[in-house]
């Protein structure tokens, strides 16, 4: 799907999704997060997927 027939929710959606969750864990690592003791996950709220920061990979959430 090219961009221009998507909405401009799926492409803000696709944007966050491929370069601002990545962005956001390339600054966590180079302020060492890889080291850091908890898990840090960016999650869009209401959803059960997650991006792990120190994996830099899309992982499934336990619902709280």
């Amino acid at each position: 799907m090219n961009t221009s027939s998507m909405s401009l929710r799926e492409q803000l959606s696709k944007f966050t999704r491929n370069y601002l969750y990545p962005w956001f864990a390339d600054r966590f690592e180079e302020l060492g997060g890889k080291d850091y003791h908890l898990d840090c996950i960016l999650q869009k709220h209401d959803t059960l997927r997650g991006f792990d920061m120190k994996t830099k990979r899309w992982i499934k959430v336990d619902a709280v």
